[in-house]
């Protein structure tokens, strides 16, 4: 549990943590008079090396998927000790990608990361020393250190489509749709 909260405050503490700094705030005041001891949060720190999706057969048309582009991309970046994968403007679909240790995903002022809505895209995975299996998370990797995924482009993981809806709380035309899209329905109709 103890994880799971420090990983909930890394994501809503250090993502806007260079907007604080802009704004000369003290990030320690966010930390004081928390029920729990939190460790000190550090800025993740990368290499100077860039790595650009479109050198590595990216498409930002929204319509070809990237999903070794992006697989390519953050490997050769990875192999290289690390920095940061820079996915420009453009509309770039992609099944799950997995992050490796000391990458920054940076998506620039207009990049939209569209994930698939095609379920068969995510592949069910391990948990790394666990006997639990999942479906791969839209962004996801095992026992990653010093990772970030900054910019001001937008990360869209399409999750309206795992989402279950019930016939009832949707109108006929609404539901004709969401049949018309695939998924499953169960047996009563819900």
């Amino acid at each position: 549990m103890r994880e799971i909260m420090y990983f909930v405050l890394c994501v809503f503490f250090i993502i806007p943590l260079t907007k604080l700094e802009a704004q000369n705030k003290d990030f320690d005041y966010y930390l004081t008079g928390l029920p729990f001891k939190m460790p000190k949060i550090e800025l993740p720190v990368f290499p100077e090396k860039t790595f650009n999706i479109l050198d590595y057969g990216a498409n930002g048309n929204g319509q070809v998927l990237n999903t070794d582009m992006f697989k390519k991309t953050i490997d050769a970046c990875s192999k290289a000790g690390g920095g940061t994968v820079l996915v420009p403007p453009g509309v770039w679909l992609t099944g799950p990608i997995q992050l490796e240790s000391n990458i920054n995903l940076h998506l620039e002022k207009g990049a939209l990361i569209l994930l698939s809505r095609n379920h068969e895209e995510f592949p069910i995975i391990k948990y790394p020393g666990s006997s639990k299996y999942s479906a791969a998370s839209p962004v996801y990797g095992f026992n990653l250190e010093n990772i970030a995924i900054t910019g001001e482009g937008i990360l869209d993981g399409s999750g309206d489509t795992w989402r279950p809806v019930k016939k009832s709380k949707t109108t006929e035309s609404q539901w004709r749709g969401l049949l018309a899209s695939g998924g499953v329905v169960s047996s009563d109709g819900q």
